[in-house]
């Protein structure tokens, strides 16, 4: 800060938030722990940087992902454009995702190898309308990973008897997020 470095080493709960105006942020090298609610209300953030050789973090194009790039840790709530997981990742960590609100994050495609999706992972992402994923009825935690997507929560996923998918919202309108799912018999 104005010229003054700083070793930082842990990130606590709500270290920015609302921090509505940052738009970049970099972490040195010995970064160890980032809260996933680091960045609640950080409307503007567009990317998050990470120094080469910080052993636990890495950043791809503005996105934290652990070192070794099997869990994606933090996306950015302002980052323009269509998200592809690198095909390494196999978890998407607590709020990953939450309060992305960039008008192009209407669309996202996990892919089935992904074995976590976090408490609160897509939380109040607001213009997120589809959402493609291959899942087996009992892979799905009530983690809240979907909240509060224009009103729709968790709670309201149902299976019907033969084990499909549906979303209902209270009021029982159709809801705008659809799941295509690749339902196989859980017995075997």
């Amino acid at each position: 800060i104005n010229g003054v470095s700083y070793t930082v080493t842990r990130i606590e709960d709500w270290s920015f938030h609302y921090c509505k105006k940052m738009v970049s942020i970099t972490f040195g090298e010995s970064l160890s722990y980032l809260s996933p609610i680091a960045f609640q209300v950080c409307y503007s953030l567009k990317e998050i940087n990470i120094d080469l050789h910080n052993p636990y973090f890495t950043s791809i194009d503005g996105i934290l992902y652990n070192k070794d790039i099997t869990a994606i840790v933090r996306y950015p709530n302002n980052k323009e454009g269509i998200y592809v997981f690198p095909n390494s990742i196999m978890r998407i960590e607590d709020r990953a995702f939450n309060d992305c609100r960039h008008p192009s994050f209407t669309s996202i495609t996990i892919p089935r190898k992904i074995n976590y999706i976090g408490k609160y992972a897509f939380s109040g992402c607001f213009l997120l309308k589809t959402i493609f994923m291959a899942i087996y009825k009992n892979d799905f935690t009530n983690n809240y990973q979907f909240n509060d997507l224009r009103g729709l929560s968790a709670d309201e996923i149902r299976y019907d008897e033969d084990g499909i998918m549906s979303l209902n919202q209270p009021n029982g309108k159709k809801t705008n997020v659809c799941f295509y799912l690749d339902y196989r018999d859980i017995n075997s």
